[in-house]
């Protein structure tokens, strides 16, 4: 695909693409994208600096459904996104920039700093009216209405094999659970109105590199780093495994939960897969365009899944 080349077809069949943008900007790892409520999604696109030693910096842009690239919010020298989540409640997106967190006015270069910036990657999570993210000492929820502080839990992140420090956050879809691995093989569930551990969840996943709340609160999705690299199904309930859920092998792919909670997009490289959470029909699976090896996902519709590659295409396509 050629830059500046824009596809449009907006009736293409199930599997294929809606919309393909190039959006240029070199491949860094931090691959940030989100749906926005003013339609299309938003992502990030690296920008060549003019330091002398050739670094640059993330910049949020927001792709409409037709392909349109609206220019947003340009960050600091050396700095880069890895995680957006769009707040309705508050119309703003919120950004895990490295390991703070930078809340944006999306269609402005408006930006206010809500956790202080700092090089090492944390975690970020909403729920609700809700952020839950780590500071360097403790994970964080907010109420994200007024900034109040409703909880605060001392954490430091234990290394998995001597390497790699585990933190990973995620609050329930109503904000009102929070569920936190910094060690690896137990998960904590915090209840946000008890102000209290609600339970732990041990197991032989090894480094948590994601969590979902499906929407009923009663279910946690967990996609391992290492270990099997595999995604599993918890059950708040009984604290095991799901037993309506099968095991699915990742080998490091993409994963993201559709708006219902019922469906279940996976990127392995350049194929794609759609899981319906709740029946044993086969996964349906469908040809990524314009990618090497990586891409991440978000779901701007029930039917509709955007797409931003390691080779720099913004993508919309119809799920089957």
């Amino acid at each position: 695909m050629k830059k500046g080349m824009v596809l449009r077809a907006p009736d293409a069949p199930s599997g294929e693409p809606q919309l393909h943008r190039f959006i240029v900007g070199a491949y860094t790892g931090a691959m940030a994208i989100a749906p926005f409520d003013g339609g299309g999604f938003v992502c990030n696109r690296f920008v060549d600096g003019e330091e002398e030693d050739g670094s640059g910096s993330d910049a949020m842009v927001h792709v409409s459904t037709e392909g349109e690239v609206t220019a947003g919010l340009a960050l600091p020298n050396g700095q880069l996104v890895w995680k957006a989540a769009w707040v309705p409640a508050i119309g703003s997106m919120m950004l895990q920039v490295d390991g703070g967190v930078t809340r944006w006015e999306p269609g402005s270069n408006i930006a206010t700093q809500v956790l202080q910036y700092r090089p090492s990657p944390g975690f970020l999570s909403v729920g609700g009216n809700r952020l839950a993210c780590y500071d360097g000492s403790a994970a964080v929820v907010l109420d994200l209405h007024d900034g109040a502080e409703i909880m605060r839990i001392p954490s430091q992140p234990e290394l998995y094999g001597g390497h790699s420090p585990q933190m990973e956050g995620a609050l329930s879809r109503d904000g009102s659970l929070l569920a936190l691995c910094a060690v690896p093989g137990e998960i904590t569930v915090f209840d946000m109105a008890m102000g209290q551990v609600r339970q732990t969840l041990r197991g032989d996943f090894a480094m948590v590199r994601q969590m979902d709340f499906l929407p009923d609160g009663n279910r946690l999705l967990v996609v391992e780093q290492y270990g099997r690299g595999s995604l599993r199904c918890l059950d708040l309930g009984t604290g095991g495994p799901a037993q309506d859920w099968s095991e699915l092998k990742l080998d490091g792919a993409s994963i993201a939960l559709s708006p219902s909670g019922s469906r279940l997009a996976v990127a392995w490289r350049d194929h794609a897969s759609i899981h319906d959470i709740f029946n044993d029909e086969r996964p349906r699976s469908f040809v990524l365009e314009h990618l090497a090896k990586r891409c991440a996902m978000a779901w701007i519709a029930e039917d509709s899944l955007a797409v931003r590659t390691d080779l720099g295409c913004a993508s919309i396509y119809a799920t089957p």
